[in-house]
């Protein structure tokens, strides 16, 4: 992270866990602090800590039963309760010592469905919080035995080695808590999203094709869509059960039938699009049987992009007239 930051880091600077700064600094001067711990319940020594030292932003790391959601934990969540308890300190310090910065908390949760969610928080100076709670979702974590070990050295040769849980798909989904008095959590819809035209894109390359995939994504990007890509059919109905597509981009392969068949069922206003090459054109006409919307030939990015636009913009007429 502070390599892609261009942060030099060091652990156990001024005695907390990690320390980065800008690497051309002609003195190490700290801009990120990250303190963790094992039990969120006993880290208040960790988050006063962060709340004395200076620095734009601190964060605090913990794994905890967060989510309140009813049935989720026996515990019941212990999202309100930390999250009190957090802001009390942050307030209590910067009533006798004021303080500039961000201070956060990333929480871990692994529950049994055996996904792994992370949830951040953003506290400031005077403890009110920034914004809703945001959360990152790994889906499907393998088992314990699919564990990759990954050693880091640190800028005073430290070496740390870390346990890292490998994913199916590294699909990454967005979601946030309402204001349901229960503390439920759930997953943002479409419109609920501060997004450019308010549209959603999930982008599927079966073929497995890394840098097909990294394009048909890139370039809904600039159309304004937000983005889910991923390389299978389960995948991408597993991300489908969360969030309501306005856009469907495949690309061809013999599982297309089954992502543009749930997608009809259960999302039917989504436009579906098929990529083929163009020595496809009859499995293009396929894909129009069997559901999709329409169906462009892969060339240039600028080509595609182009026939993308005119595609959803017909459907939108479409769609009016009807």
């Amino acid at each position: 992270m502070a390599s892609a930051l261009g942060f030099g880091f060091q652990a156990e600077l001024f005695k907390v866990d990690f320390a980065m700064w800008t690497r051309d600094a002609t003195t190490p001067v700290p801009v990120v602090f990250i303190e963790s711990e094992n039990f969120a319940t006993s880290a208040d020594h960790e988050m006063r800590k962060l709340t004395c030292i200076a620095a734009p932003l601190r964060v605090l790391m913990v794994p905890v039963e967060w989510d309140e959601s009813e049935g989720v934990w026996a515990s019941g969540g212990l999202r309100r309760q930390l999250l009190t308890q957090w802001q009390h300190i942050v307030r209590s310090y910067n009533q006798v010592w004021p303080r500039q910065g961000v201070c956060g908390v990333v929480i871990g949760e692994w529950r049994r469905d055996n996904h792994l969610r992370f949830y951040a928080n953003a506290f400031d100076p005077t403890g009110n919080l920034l914004h809703d709670t945001d959360l990152i979702l790994l889906d499907r974590v393998m088992p314990e035995r699919d564990l990759k070990f990954v050693d880091v050295v640190d800028d005073a040769g430290a070496t740390f080695t870390y346990a890292v849980p490998l994913t199916e798909t590294g699909q990454q989904l967005l979601g946030q808590y309402t204001d349901d008095p229960k503390g439920g959590f759930q997953f943002r819809q479409p419109e609920e999203r501060p997004l450019p035209h308010e549209r959603v894109a999930v982008v599927i390359a079966i073929e497995k094709d890394p840098a097909l995939l990294q394009r048909m994504a890139d370039m809904c990007r600039r159309l304004g869509y937000f983005v889910q890509a991923v390389d299978s059919a389960e995948s991408a109905i597993d991300v489908m059960q969360q969030v309501t597509p306005n856009l469907l981009l495949l690309r061809l392969n013999d599982r297309f039938t089954d992502v543009l068949e749930w997608g009809r069922n259960n999302h039917p206003s989504s436009l579906s699009i098929i990529l083929i090459d163009d020595a496809e054109i009859e499995r293009g006409i396929e894909a129009l049987k069997g559901g999709a919307h329409d169906y462009l030939t892969v060339s240039t990015d600028d080509e595609v992009e182009s026939q993308l636009e005119t595609a959803v913009e017909r459907q939108r007429r479409r769609d009016q007239m009807s």
